[in-house]
Order: C-alpha cells, then structure tokens, then sequence
C-alpha cells in the first residue's frame, strides 16, 4: 500500500509504502521525504527510512528483521542510481529544441 502527500507551501512530498500482507512474518514500512536543502535551494534533499518488523515467534524475529534490514538495503542500493538518473533527466536535461537560457 502507497501513501503521498505534498506540502506546496513547504515544498516538501512524502511518501510511504508498507506491504499488506504477510505482515505477521515480516512488516515493512518505507518512508521518503523530498524537500528542498536547507543550504542550497537549488538541491534536492531526500530521506529516506525504513522499518523493518517481524512477529513471527520462536526466536525468529531478530534474525527476520536483520534480513529484511539487508534485504531493503541491497534493493535500495540497487535503485538509487535509477533515482538519480531520473531526477537528472526530468530537472537537468533541456528539451530538444528549447532553452532554459532564454
């Protein structure tokens, strides 16, 4: 399940993302904020958290957890490079034919 919210005042948008089944074994909840830094206004900060939660039972919820903390860490590792790629084309590329200069 998605969950978005933007703030135009603040400029400031968060999204959450948990999954909704198999929560027993293991709970997610993704959250990132995107906000404008605070020392350059040109910049885009990013924040992004994760919790990871298991109520499995029978001793197994630490080392559920500790997979899952993996598990997101490599996937996320995976995809920031795709994030930033894409802020790039949508913020940093001019359009064929147009200027941003003009």
């Amino acid at each position: 399940m998605e969950h978005a919210s933007i703030d135009p005042a603040a400029k400031v948008m968060k999204t959450t993302s948990k999954n909704v089944t198999h929560t027993k074994i293991m709970f997610v909840e993704e959250t990132q904020s995107f906000s404008v830094h605070p020392e350059n206004p040109n910049w885009t900060q990013i924040t992004t958290e994760a919790r990871v939660k298991s109520n499995m039972g029978f001793g197994l919820e630490g080392r559920l957890e500790h997979l899952g903390v993996s598990r997101f860490q490599k996937n996320y590792d995976k995809v920031r490079p795709v994030l930033f790629f894409v802020f790039f084309l949508c913020f940093c590329l001019e359009p064929a034919g147009a200027s941003l200069h003009d």
